[in-house]
């Protein structure tokens, strides 16, 4: 039977914030596990602006979770990155930095 449909909420989010810590050249791997129903659109955006997949920035998605990889991490990539999950019942952020 399918789950209750219900808005996007993160598990595992203490107050919507985590950090990670990566070093440069290392693979940078942000996973945001969810419980939601149905399976909420995911946008990941860093300083307000929308995340692009490319040859080094990468999403994978599952009805439980929602990641995004980056290969070969740069200076650049520091910073906070948001994940907003949405579907016809709400939604919900988390930030990550």
């Amino acid at each position: 039977a399918r789950a209750a449909d219900c808005a996007p909420k993160p598990i595992g989010f203490f107050n919507g914030n985590k950090e990670v810590i990566v070093k440069a050249g290392e693979l940078l791997k942000i996973t945001v596990p969810y419980q939601s129903s149905p399976k909420p659109n995911v946008i990941w955006s860093k300083v307000g602006e929308e995340l692009k997949e490319n040859e080094r920035t990468k999403y994978n998605q599952t009805i439980h979770e929602a990641e995004i990889v980056i290969t070969k991490a740069q200076l650049k990539d520091a910073g906070i990155y948001n994940c907003n999950l949405k579907n016809d019942f709400g939604s919900d952020r988390v930030s990550i930095k």
